[in-house]
């Protein structure tokens, strides 16, 4: 988490959107940071993680709105709405097509010069994923053409993506900027 804040540049009043972190310390982090933080997750089950961030943001006095939308569908947000857009582990749970949609809206959110840092972990014995075992660099054509071509934006950094973890496990970062 410190280090895609840190590597995103994000600043104090920004508008930034985080993917999938409802009632997460990233996202609150966010807010507590005074960036215009609006949290795009779903509340599956009704388990109380869009309430609890709405509920929090206003004890706490923060600019932090969380919706209840299914991040595989068209946000409801328009076109350049954002300076930053984050996805902390969450992308590697959505299967391909999903992903794909996800990372099109993504660069259709994120405003000229804006900047997206989305983590994500491969993992081949996790049990939760039923239709791959997440994403890794050393997986690159898999990676390109879930990630970065379906977004229309550029890698911004390192374009190299190496990837020095040997089996079974893998945690990445891609930072990804809107010209």
């Amino acid at each position: 988490n410190a280090w895609v804040i840190v590597h995103s540049g994000v600043k104090s009043g920004q508008r930034v959107l985080d993917i999938g972190g409802a009632s997460t310390p990233f996202s609150f982090h966010l807010a507590d940071q005074g960036c215009r933080t609006t949290v795009l997750d779903n509340d599956w089950g009704n388990c109380g993680t869009i309430y609890n961030a709405n509920h929090a943001a206003r004890e706490m006095g923060w600019k932090l709105n969380a919706v209840d939308a299914d991040a595989g569908r068209r946000f409801p947000f328009a076109d350049a709405s954002f300076d930053r857009v984050f996805s902390i582990c969450t992308i590697e749970h959505m299967p391909s097509d999903v992903r794909r949609g996800m990372m099109r809206e993504v660069g259709r959110v994120l405003a000229p010069g804006g900047i997206a840092g989305i983590t994500f972990c491969y993992d081949p014995n996790h049990r939760v994923l039923t239709v791959d075992k997440g994403l890794r660099f050393g997986y690159r054509k898999k990676f390109m053409a879930d990630v970065v071509e379906p977004s229309g934006l550029e890698i911004y950094g390192n374009p190299e993506l190496i990837d020095f973890a040997e089996e079974p496990g893998f945690l990445g970062t891609i930072f990804l900027a809107k010209k």
